[in-house]
């Protein structure tokens, strides 16, 4: 085991094998070789459940929600699209 991150409903593998986390919350973790653990995206996942790469757009995460669903939120599911700086191998935060 090289990262313990808790809860996680789904994961997508960078071209640089690190490793982003849906964590069925409200953020959106990765998880790097070392085990080091960053938060990608710190609040707006509104019950992330699935993160994934387009291929030809390396530089963007897309991140599904449920909107909170099983929380009782009641929120519109969403497509969230993460621009990560220098594409996923440099993401170390959040972009707006």
């Amino acid at each position: 085991m090289f990262a313990t991150p808790g809860q996680v409903d789904d994961f997508a593998i960078a071209g640089d094998g690190s490793i982003y986390l849906a964590t069925h919350g409200d953020t959106i973790m990765r998880a790097q070789a070392d085990g080091t653990l960053t938060t990608v995206l710190p609040t707006g996942g509104d019950g992330s459940t699935a993160v994934a790469f387009v291929p030809g757009d390396p530089a963007s995460l897309y991140v599904l929600t449920t909107g909170g669903l099983l929380e009782g939120a009641g929120r519109p599911a969403r497509l969230l699209r993460i621009a990560l700086p220098g594409g996923p191998a440099f993401c170390d935060q959040a972009v707006p």
